[in-house]
């Protein structure tokens, strides 16, 4: 499913596609033993606060965050996003792969775009979530095409309300050695993988393909495959019952130890409180 983003050269109006795929979606509620650390993603988040108040913590500075903000945050950006006190912060966040925002007015940052939508009549934005979220829960036959659209929608949707404020963009051309190897990882990232194989794959020594997949992702092929395969642990232990050492197997890690080891490094909790964490926040879906 592809998204239609028009855009205007000297002469008239053509229409490019953007390939966006929904990679995660969750809903997630602060706790106080909750933990956030500074990360980056190589694909988009979109968070949605339901509920609370809270900080969006930037490279480049601190910024609140209120009930009915929205927060695009582009690949690549230092984030992490932390809970007040007094008002626990609950947000539904999305991970989308292959989209950029070009923001404009009164952004944060180059990479990062806050609007609140409190005083919008229409609430299709975040019942266009919301549906997305309940899709996802039941997982049922033609679940994976019917997330594709309501994402499709969703980010129509948000260039319309915006006004433009920002807008999706066509990512750069990717080199065909990089998409191969994302491509290869993707597909295989439960099975071991090495620095080797994608030289020996893409016919380039082991410095080019790091250096040119670095280049074009903002992060190394090795780092890429933790990363996949931390955000499908991650989907594994909000939506099945797997145990620790069963997500470890499917997810390509070794052991079980140095799966817990890596998801606490990149999330800043274990596999067993990310569950603790998420069974929590799905029991007060309610208060959306």
């Amino acid at each position: 499913m592809t998204l239609q983003k028009k855009t205007a050269d000297t002469n008239n109006n053509i229409f490019q596609e953007i390939s966006e795929n929904l990679l995660s979606i969750s809903y997630s509620s602060y706790r106080k033993d909750w933990k956030s650390i500074p990360h980056t993603h190589s694909f988009c988040e979109i968070f949605y606060i339901t509920k609370g108040e809270g900080t969006l913590l930037l490279n480049n500075g601190q910024y609140p965050l209120k009930r009915d903000d929205l927060i695009i945050v582009n690949p690549h950006t230092l984030h992490t996003e932390a809970s007040s006190p007094e008002s626990s912060l609950s947000y539904i966040v999305l991970g989308i792969e292959n989209l950029n925002f070009q923001f404009h007015d009164e952004s944060p940052s180059a990479s990062c775009s806050i609007r609140n939508f409190s005083s919008e009549k229409d609430h299709s934005l975040l019942s266009l979530i919301r549906l997305m979220l309940e899709e996802k829960r039941t997982n049922g036959k033609n679940s994976a095409q019917i997330l594709q659209r309501y994402l499709s929608a969703l980010l129509l949707k948000i260039e319309q309300t915006t006004l433009n404020d920002f807008s999706p963009c066509v990512p750069e051309k990717i080199p065909h050695e990089c998409l191969l190897v994302k491509k290869y990882i993707d597909n295989h990232f439960n099975q071991p993988l090495s620095l080797n194989k994608f030289a020996e794959m893409t016919h380039r020594t082991i410095y080019g393909i790091c250096h040119s997949f670095s280049q074009t992702y903002g992060i190394s092929p090795m780092h890429y495959l933790t990363e996949k395969r931390i955000l499908t642990a991650k989907d594994l232990l909000c939506n099945s019952d797997y145990n620790i050492i069963q997500i470890a197997e499917m997810t390509g890690f070794s052991s079980a130890s140095y799966f817990s080891s890596a998801f606490k490094h990149h999330t800043g909790l274990s596999p067993r409180e990310f569950r603790m964490e998420k069974q929590y926040g799905k029991t007060n879906i309610s208060e959306f």
